[in-house]
């Protein structure tokens, strides 16, 4: 038996695998919610592991690649997707009313406000985005080879790609503010405060994605199948970063804060 194959349920816990999926999704979305508030160099590292969009993504290819099949591949990924944000605006709401930031009587502002339905159209937007994002990410991760072969190690390193292009995609501009700004940083603030923090859990993303795609992608021994692997992931992640990037900054331009 393969490493790879050793991971994947066993048919006898498959009809499980769902409800796990959506308890591992609900877990991090309340860890990523509970991140916002860590502080320091500790709370960056957390925030990037926990609630970012690489790991995120990483989090609903695993579940696709060890799914029993595309359908249910699609459909984890999905309820993983969801969970996570589902969680994490749910526990915004309930503890931080965020409708009520920068509200002339934070008191007596109330869901129903103009910020408060805007929360609920931003959290709506993104529930879906993610179930449905994670569906197709899923059912891509599930195509990836379980065996060891040429076109593995292009996948696998695709795979790699995928999931690494946005912890890069604003590294240069992270490096170049946080080297303008880390000798008066404060160190004190919150996790997601400032540009030294910004670049360390941007790092912390990274560094995840590095670890756990190569532990459970099948790639082939010897330099070729390096080499494939490296350049399929190199190429991957360039290619995605840019359009991430892209895609990012349109959708700031077209909407603004609310996202």
């Amino acid at each position: 038996m393969t490493h790879t194959a050793a991971m994947r349920p066993p048919d006898s816990s498959r009809s499980a695998f769902v409800p796990l999926v959506a308890i591992a999704g609900a877990l991090v979305g309340a860890l990523a919610f509970f991140a916002d508030g860590l502080r320091g160099p500790f709370g960056a590292v957390v925030l990037g592991a926990v609630s970012s969009a690489s790991t995120w993504m990483l989090g609903a290819t695993v579940v696709g690649y060890l799914a029993g099949s595309r359908l249910r591949a699609g459909v984890a990924a999905a309820v993983f997707g969801a969970g996570v944000t589902a969680v994490y605006y749910t526990l915004r709401w309930v503890f931080l009313q965020p409708w009520a930031f920068g509200s002339p009587d934070p008191h007596g502002a109330g869901w129903g406000s103009p910020a408060g339905l805007r929360f609920l159209l931003v959290a709506a937007a993104w529930i879906a985005a993610t179930a449905v994002g994670g569906a197709v990410l899923g059912v891509l991760a599930r195509t990836v080879p379980r065996q060891r072969s040429p076109l593995g190690d292009v996948l696998s390193g695709v795979w790699l790609g995928v999931c690494l292009a946005p912890a890069i995609a604003y590294l240069p501009d992270l490096v170049t503010h946080a080297g303008a700004t880390w000798a008066h940083a404060d160190w004190g603030a919150t996790a997601d405060t400032g540009a030294p923090h910004a670049l360390i859990s941007a790092l912390a993303a990274a560094a995840v994605v590095l670890i756990v795609v190569p532990a459970l992608a099948p790639r082939g021994r010897g330099a070729p199948a390096v080499t494939r692997f490296a350049g399929a992931a190199c190429l991957s992640t360039a290619a995605l970063a840019v359009l991430f990037r892209l895609a990012t900054d349109a959708v700031r331009t077209i909407a603004g804060d609310v996202f």
